[in-house]
């Protein structure tokens, strides 16, 4: 019996063997099912984890493209002032130009205005000599009439000189006949 007790043992160890493979293919099923399940809840979390990102990156790319237009816009209103910029600092620079100008052409204007001013008042002066001149030889002119006159009425025979009456008056007539009368005699 020893021969088949053997055999006996070596077929219950394969027997336990064959029993513990298939309990631990069970447990390591089991296990293996656990492990499907938490990969798949992982898998599921990932898959709403892409399509967040992709929502995400959908959202990040919209965003891209505005502040890429906002900023082409923005660059090209920079473009635009900078372009004013430019031609109002020309125009200021030729305006600083010609105020150079109108003010050099003002100095000499005010200088000229100066100088004419100066010759006027000359010219006033010397005016106001030359009548005072003229007032002084007008004096002398009339004494020396009057002395000629005075030499003149001394040689001159007298003219006779009759009185005519004065008749600022208008003339009268008579209330009755409405004829003219003669001026009334002044005393």
């Amino acid at each position: 019996m020893d021969g088949q007790e053997q055999e006996i043992d070596a077929m219950f160890t394969k027997f336990t063997d064959a029993f513990a493979y298939i309990r631990q293919t069970f447990v390591n099923a089991n296990q293996f099912a656990e492990q499907v399940k938490s990969l798949q809840a992982q898998v599921t979390q990932l898959t709403q984890e892409f399509e967040q990102l992709k929502q995400h990156n959908t959202a990040l790319d919209s965003a891209v493209n505005t502040l890429t237009s906002e900023r082409d816009a923005a660059r090209n209103e920079a473009s635009q002032y900078k372009s004013e910029a430019e031609a109002k600092e020309k125009a200021r620079d030729e305006a600083e130009k010609n105020a150079g100008e109108w003010y050099q052409a003002h100095t000499q204007v005010s200088n000229e205005l100066a100088s004419v001013k100066g010759q006027l008042s000359e010219r006033e002066t010397e005016l106001q000599r030359a009548l005072d001149e003229g007032k002084s030889l007008k004096d002398q002119l009339e004494r020396v009439q009057a002395q000629i006159n005075q030499i003149y009425q001394g040689f001159a025979p007298k003219p006779v000189v009759e009185v005519v009456q004065d008749h600022s008056d208008p003339q009268p007539r008579d209330p009755a006949t409405q004829r003219w009368q003669g001026w009334p005699q002044r005393a």
